[in-house]
């Protein structure tokens, strides 16, 4: 036994400036005018005695090498971990500006920035960065006793996206006999009472609710649902991307709205997969109550000395895989 687990969390908003181009969407003729969703990083750490791990999510398209590579060394220094103990997960927002310098003007909408506008983007990325290493900081240096229980729900939000249209060419649309991994994912760490500290959840498709006639930043779905979890909780809200490549909302490039609707949704599907799982042992305790008539009470408590087992490993692929490589 290596000693009780102990978990702290973290958010922290990232909100840019206004003005700034998203990456995403080609076809957004003008640059961010309004706020949606709120861009935030969020961040949960588990540690058992000398073994730390953070998860952190950050709404962001992606962020690539050599830049991930260098932040996450800051991040792993900041949370107190190893490197191998790090996951950095991008959610993929198509409403948020690019990740990092060597994007250049990949997948920009709204036409060529500027000097001006590239000085700014430069500024949000330097902020950006500081607030992930921040919120693992912050996250490490909230650690309490705490257990873990997890669960495995499934959502029918999404569907494969290569539709084929009657000319033969494939289209971004519904193929509903494609492959689409609908599973929910949730992780929740708790406190001897049972409040949460922070729900983690995972699930696979592009956060493309909000389309590209919407000029404001959004997180996306993954916005509405860390909201709904923390308003039901008490406790944090963590979004782990999965599996979204080809796979996007049945209602998509849309509005607000949907990214709110689908958001929910998705709490309500990881907090089902949770409801009822345990964190730790569980111990049930009678208590002899009663006056006229005797009767007894039961209540139970989750018993957080048991840890869990702990660990961290990182694998490089390949920098290049051939084209049609079995996978």
């Amino acid at each position: 036994m290596t000693g009780p687990l102990r978990a702290g969390a973290a958010a922290l908003s990232i909100a840019p400036p206004l003005g700034l181009p998203m990456q995403g969407f080609i076809r957004r003729y003008r640059h961010a005018e309004g706020y949606g969703a709120p861009l935030e990083v969020t961040a949960l750490a588990l540690e058992v005695g000398g073994t730390r791990v953070l998860l952190c999510g950050v709404d962001t398209a992606a962020i690539q090498r050599p830049a991930v590579d260098a932040l996450r060394a800051r991040v792993a220094a900041a949370a107190g971990a190893a490197p191998e103990g790090v996951i950095l997960n991008w959610n993929h927002t198509h409403c948020a500006p690019p990740g990092d310098r060597s994007f250049g003007d990949l997948g920009l909408g709204g036409g060529d920035p500027t000097d001006e506008t590239l000085g700014a983007l430069g500024a949000y990325l330097d902020t950006m960065y500081e607030r992930i290493v921040e919120a693992a900081a912050l996250a490490s240096h909230r650690l309490e006793p705490a257990a873990v229980a997890w669960g495995l729900g499934a959502a029918d939000l999404a569907v494969n996206r290569r539709e084929r249209a009657p000319d033969g060419r494939v289209i971004l649309g519904w193929r509903p006999d494609g492959l689409v991994d609908r599973s929910v994912t949730a992780l929740q760490a708790r406190r001897a009472d049972g409040s949460a500290i922070a729900t983690v959840v995972s699930y696979g498709c592009h956060p493309v609710t909000v389309g590209p006639d919407v000029f404001d930043y959004s997180a996306d779905y993954p916005g509405p649902m860390r909201q709904a979890i923390r308003d039901w909780t008490g406790g944090e809200a963590v979004f782990l991307q999965g599996a979204g490549g080809n796979v996007l909302p049945r209602v998509a490039f849309a509005g607000h709205g949907d990214a709110e609707r689908f958001g929910r949704r998705l709490a309500l599907e990881a907090l089902h997969a949770l409801a009822d799982r345990t964190a730790g042992r569980r111990r049930w305790e009678r208590r002899p109550d009663g006056s006229a008539t005797p009767f007894s009470l039961y209540r139970y408590r989750d018993d957080l000395d048991e840890a869990p087992v702990l660990a961290a490993v990182v694998t490089t692929c390949p920098k290049f895989l051939p084209k049609y490589a079995p996978l």
